[in-house]
């Protein structure tokens, strides 16, 4: 189908397929809210970001119609009005895609054939590998057999989409900061906005607990906000409008604020400065008694492990961001798949 058939089937049917899925049953909200890791309507070609930062091979090359694909979906997809109905324009963009590249067959979504598209751009078998790998997560998370709730066409718009945002991560880790400060505002949001395996969320249930964590969270809370600039800064970052200075100043002010829920389960640096130790079996203990559910216990308890040799909490804090950060692709593809 033709970009140009495509843009006016889509505008034809958007109030039949807008159909608004309720929120609570997608996503935790947050007492503060930052606003998606991601941003779900960003519809620019992922590979010229990705090049532009150094974070992909050389020899590397988009073959197969792919190029023309995105750019055409693109064109084909911004006259649509960004939220219809609660459909993410994203959803229209990758449903778009899907039909000028080889990744979906007639029941659905091919993973083998897109593993081999991914081959096919690089003959780097490091980035090849690594590549895969991402694409793997997104493949296993947004299975229709698993508890995704997604079905075999959703699959194909959220795997697309996820796979863009853990390239995405990748290149956060591999790249100099200043290369893409929109990086900032990714961990920022990660930290202390609503991702479920991130610290604001699977801290809430050892924080919670009896009332002295209960006020450790809300003292937390009110610490955030009294930050200088914070309450101009929430409301601005939660619709998107986002600035290098305003993700520097977010990705700040979240870190203190998880350092703020941890101080329960750190001891004070004895030589000065930093914010301390984490006490790694006091929070284990916690997470076996929290109140925030099995599978959040659980997952805490994965990060503990993982992350045990980093007992500084800042770099206790990095470990958790590098560990879980990509968890957050895959939720929110999966909600935009959902809601396609």
């Amino acid at each position: 189908m033709s970009p140009a058939l495509w843009l006016m089937v889509a505008a034809i049917l958007c109030p039949v397929w807008c159909q608004s899925d309720s929120e609570e049953d997608i996503i935790i909200q947050p007492e503060l809210y930052l606003g998606p890791v991601f941003d779900i309507e960003d519809l620019s070609n992922p590979f010229q970001q990705l090049g532009r930062r150094g974070c992909l091979p050389d020899n590397f090359s988009v073959g197969n119609g792919t190029v023309e694909a995105i750019q055409a979906c693109s064109r084909a997809v911004e006259p649509i009005e960004i939220q219809c109905g609660g459909r993410p324009r994203m959803g229209y963009y990758y449903q778009c895609i899907q039909n000028g590249i080889p990744v979906a067959g007639p029941n659905g979504f091919d993973a083998a054939a897109f593993l081999d598209l991914i081959t096919s751009f690089s003959p780097d078998e490091g980035w090849q590998a690594r590549a895969g790998h991402l694409a793997l997560r997104c493949i296993t998370s947004s299975d229709p057999g698993s508890c995704s709730g997604l079905s075999r066409g959703q699959q194909t718009i959220a795997v697309l989409a996820c796979w863009k945002w853990m390239l995405t991560l990748d290149c956060d880790f591999c790249s100099a900061p200043e290369s893409d400060w929109t990086a900032a505002c990714r961990r920022g949001r990660f930290l202390a906005g609503s991702c479920r395996r991130g610290p604001a969320a699977l801290l809430r249930g050892v924080t919670d607990q009896g009332g002295d964590g209960f006020s450790r969270r809300e003292e937390c809370m009110e610490t955030m906000r009294n930050e200088s600039g914070v309450q101009e800064l929430l409301p601005q970052v939660a619709a998107g409008a986002i600035t290098e200075e305003r993700c520097e100043l977010l990705s700040s002010v979240a870190e203190k604020f998880v350092v703020c829920l941890m101080r329960d389960f750190t001891s004070p640096n004895c030589q000065g400065g930093g914010y301390g130790k984490v006490e790694l079996e006091r929070l284990r203990r916690a997470a076996v008694s929290s109140t925030g559910g099995t599978q959040d216990a659980l997952a805490l308890l994965e990060v503990l492990d993982r992350c045990e040799d980093e007992r500084d909490v800042r770099g206790f804090i990095a470990c958790w961001t590098e560990l879980e950060i990509y968890s957050c692709a895959t939720e929110q593809a999966n909600v935009v798949g959902l809601r396609s």
